[in-house]
């Protein structure tokens, strides 16, 4: 009985990771009345079929495989490539008849990326740049993207803002990825 046991709950431990693995979105497991049934969107899967032996980890293992052919699923990760920064400034409308310089560095390296002001791109980056950001401000709350990568992974990208009574300088910790959030608020 304790080998049974034993062996059940491996198979148990097995069939939990081979769930999260193989993404059953909202599955849930029930055994009982020597059978084991996992519920997910895609239908109801039973294992033993009234057999008291329960099923072998390969067995599972292929059942499950089986019933996902097909499925494209994105593999989970904690991580995602690299942390936004982000900053939030206030503009006056009368700053913006004068320039509002945009300035992206990295120094060393090729810079490849692009500028998005709500989502609509204005710039398409090609090494380090500087452009009057003005013309794609007007009243009201504008979100600026700023993404790309350097060729050196061991370069810091610099990205500045300056404009009339402001100043921001933000600077990436050096590993080549750019991914940039700046909130502008014209009033």
């Amino acid at each position: 009985m304790n080998i049974q046991l034993s062996s059940a709950c491996g198979i148990l431990v097995t069939l939990s990771c081979l769930i999260a693995q193989t993404g059953f979105a909202q599955s849930s497991l029930q055994i009982g009345n020597g059978k084991m049934i996992i519920q997910s969107r895609a239908g109801a899967l039973e294992l033993n079929h009234g057999s008291q032996a329960l099923p072998s980890h390969n067995l599972l293992r292929q059942t499950l495989k089986d019933r996902t052919a097909g499925w494209t699923m994105e593999p989970y990760s904690t991580s995602r490539s690299s942390s936004v920064q982000r900053s939030s400034i206030t503009l006056s409308a009368v700053a913006l008849k004068q320039p509002c310089q945009l300035t992206i560095l990295a120094p060393g390296a090729t810079l490849t990326g692009q500028v998005k002001v709500d989502g609509k791109t204005i710039r398409v980056l090609k090494g380090s740049t500087s452009f009057n950001l003005s013309p794609y401000l007007s009243k009201g709350v504008k979100t600026v993207e700023i993404s790309g990568h350097s060729s050196s992974t061991n370069t810091p990208i610099q990205v500045k803002l300056s404009a009339v009574g402001t100043q921001v300088t933000q600077q990436t910790s050096g590993n080549g990825k750019l991914n940039y959030l700046l909130v502008i608020t014209v009033r």
